[in-house]
């Protein structure tokens, strides 16, 4: 197997630690988040060479507060 293969996946959770950010940390909020996410692999010789994980962070700071 070569290429590339994606999937995409909803996810909830409590913000319950700290959020780092370029900015500095957010302290928890203990609320409720809800989104969508996305991971691509890339795979070579049969085997996982990389893995990349994305995610709309101004989703996340909306919902947090």
């Amino acid at each position: 197997m070569t290429g590339l293969w994606c999937s995409s996946s909803p996810g909830k959770g409590t913000h319950q630690g700290p959020l780092q950010t370029p900015n500095g940390s957010i302290a928890p909020t203990g609320k409720r988040i809800e989104l969508r996410a996305c991971a691509v692999f890339q795979f070579a010789e049969e085997k996982a060479r990389a893995q990349r994980h994305y995610f709309d962070m101004a989703t996340l700071l909306q919902q947090i507060g």
